[in-house]
């Protein structure tokens, strides 16, 4: 089955509350373009996945997948305050508030996402112990960077 993660529900629910009823505006605009064009190298990766086992030695980029979303976030919270300090055109401040708060929780989501995936994984030891019956046993040493 299809594991729905945390983050996945809440980015759908953004899209639906705030993104059909006013990307049409303007200011949020350049937050839909960059989405989308996040959405076309992410769903490129799930296509390439989809694919089969066999397509896997193409999957080295996922990490950088994900780098490329989390910057993502970070331009679109620095684009929401621009509005704040130049805003000739009186657009409402609280779509930027509420844009800069979904891309700070989005990017915090993604950085967790990152570091379980990437850092800690990397800083997993993992040794094999020969057995009694003469098969391999890996034992795994996890151990944080302090």
């Amino acid at each position: 089955g299809v594991k729905v993660s945390f983050s996945h529900v809440l980015i759908k629910l953004k899209i639906l509350i705030i993104f059909f009823q006013y990307v049409p505006t303007g200011h949020l605009t350049f937050f839909g373009f960059l989405n989308a064009f996040v959405h076309i190298i992410m769903y490129s990766y799930y296509m390439i996945a989809a694919i089969g086992p066999e397509m896997q030695k193409y999957l080295w980029w996922k990490k950088y997948l994900t780098t490329v979303q989390m910057i993502q976030f970070i331009a679109i919270f620095i684009h929401a305050t621009q509005i704040i300090f130049y805003n000739p055109c009186n657009y409402p401040l609280i779509f930027s508030y509420a844009v800069m708060f979904m891309a700070t929780m989005f990017l915090f989501l993604f950085a967790g996402f990152y570091r379980r995936s990437y850092v800690v994984k990397k800083n997993t030891k993992v040794k094999r112990k020969l057995s009694s019956d003469g098969e391999f046993n890996e034992i795994s040493n996890s151990f944080r960077n302090t």
